[in-house]
Formats: C-alpha cells, structure tokens, sequence
C-alpha cells in the first residue's frame, strides 16, 4: 500500500491546493454543463474534461508508470517548476539561508496570485458575467505578470471577441450573472 506522504512527497501544498481547485471547479462546470441544450454545452463540458483529466494527472503523478510520469512532469513549465525556482533563487557560493529554503520548498509567490486571479475571475464571473469578467481578467493578467502593453492590450482584445463570437454565434449565456 503506498503511504499519503509517498504520493504526494515533490509537491508543495500550495501545488496541491491549486489542484484541487481547478479539479473540484472543473468537474462542478463538467456536471454544470449538462443542462445546457445541444451543442452549447459541447465547448465547456470538452474543456472541463481537460481540465479535470490533466489536474488529476498533475495529481496523481507519483502513481502513474515512468514513461507516463516523465511525460506529465517534464512536458512543460508550470509555475513552480525548478526552472522559476532556479530564477528565484540567489546565486553565489553562499549556503542557502532557512528563508530561501522555505521559499522552495512551499508555495511560490506566482502560484498564489495565480489562485487569487482565478479566484476573483470566478467570482467575477458570478456576479457580472464571463462577458464582462473575461477581459478584466485578462487585463489583469497581463498587468500582473508583466506582459507589456502590446501583448496585455492584444489578448484583451483577443478574449474579448472570442467571449463575444461565444455570445453571438453560440448564443451561449455568458453575459448574465447575479448583478446583471
């Protein structure tokens, strides 16, 4: 039987609390998406099954065979990664002092303000609407993270039409929320 410290022992709890956030908000949009009629509900019950298969993936990581596990872990950059950790880190000969360990070993400054952005967007998103909540959130975004102006401005705009072709072409119920 393999131990609850085994699975989970190269994951920080700040990685798996953002898991399990995006699991728990993946599957209620999975099973939310059900009651939307026809082809509506395709696109998000499509991108929540992503969401939900690669997070539990993320997850479960330590139980998957190794040509799997290598492929989850390495395919990419998450936040988090030993890349960003390397960058963060100071570089010298000096001996890693108990705050930079600790900086490694928990939750990264990205992956918090990373939880807080999709937080808000979701509760954005509940009170206004994803029409209006998107480009806030990708403005945000790009602000947060110091995209630039051009990129920030151009994918604003970008998540904007594609909200509104949502809207119009879809005729997808994403400008109502509780104050609108």
């Amino acid at each position: 039987m393999v131990s609850f410290d085994t699975i989970f022992e190269d994951q920080t709890s700040g990685e798996l609390g953002l898991l399990t956030f995006f699991i728990l908000v993946s599957l209620y949009m999975f099973v939310d998406a059900g009651s939307y009629p026809d082809i509506i509900g395709l696109y998000p019950r499509a991108l929540s099954a992503i969401v939900l298969i690669c997070g539990l993936l993320l997850f479960v990581r330590n139980l998957l065979p190794a040509p799997l596990q290598n492929y989850v872990t390495e395919s990419g950059t998450p936040l988090g990664s030993s890349t960003e950790v390397a960058e963060e880190l100071p570089s010298g000969n000096s001996e890693p002092t108990d705050a930079s360990q600790s900086q490694t070993e928990g939750t990264s400054k990205s992956q918090v303000v990373l939880t807080l952005l999709i937080s808000g967007y979701l509760l954005l998103s509940y009170f206004i609407g994803m029409y209006f909540a998107t480009p806030v959130f990708v403005f945000v975004y790009g602000l947060t993270f110091r995209l630039g102006w051009k990129m920030t401005v151009g994918l604003t705009v970008l998540a904007s039409a594609t909200a509104h072709i949502f809207l119009a072409v879809f005729d997808a119920p994403i400008t109502s929320g509780v104050l609108l």
